[in-house]
């Protein structure tokens, strides 16, 4: 009889946990999601030179983040070879597709190896959705390093447009917009 009496006692008490946690949770408001207030590319409507005339002046001394956009579509030798003295490579667009967040290279690996690697990889994304994305069509890239290289950058052949956000922007807060 004792032993009857614990069961029920504890399957009581288990039955009572869970509906307290199941209340608990019908109560509780969900955490609203981050909001995205910082966004990389150029607005709708806003031409290329609009757009260049706009971020010439964001860059600053300390180091951010930047979206490094290409005058033309470039491969993964082309588009490594530009940023190429940048200190980190944090993701690249193809032509109208999102941005594939990248990895640094690692031994035996180059920054075209790389670029290389994930282009195609967004690329097959593309295809098992329908869409044909073409891997030799890098866009930009996003970049971290400091104010005077991503100034140089801004400058270098091949670069049409260099936008720096603020450098107190953390990676995964921000928005990108497609490049197209």
């Amino acid at each position: 009889m004792r032993r009857l009496a614990t069961a029920l006692a504890t399957a009581l008490g288990i039955i009572l946990v869970v509906a307290g946690v199941y209340v608990v949770g019908l109560r509780t408001q969900p955490h609203a999601p981050t909001l995205q207030g910082d966004t990389l590319g150029r607005h709708q409507g806003e031409s290329w030179e609009e757009y260049a005339s706009r971020t010439k002046p964001s860059i600053s001394e300390s180091s951010s983040f930047a979206l490094v956009t290409f005058d033309t579509a470039r491969r993964a030798e082309e588009a490594a070879a530009i940023v190429r003295e940048v200190r980190r490579v944090n993701a690249l667009l193809l032509i109208d597709a999102p941005f594939q967040p990248i990895p640094e290279p690692t031994t035996g690996q180059n920054r075209a190896d790389v670029f290389q690697r994930e282009a195609e990889r967004l690329a097959a994304q593309g295809r098992a959705n329908g869409i044909q994305l073409d891997p030799g069509a890098i866009a930009a890239v996003v970049v971290y390093d400091n104010g005077a290289t991503l100034r140089a950058l801004a400058d270098a052949e091949g670069v049409r447009a260099l936008e720096a956000l603020p450098p107190d922007a953390v990676w995964g807060s921000f928005a990108i917009r497609p490049v197209n």
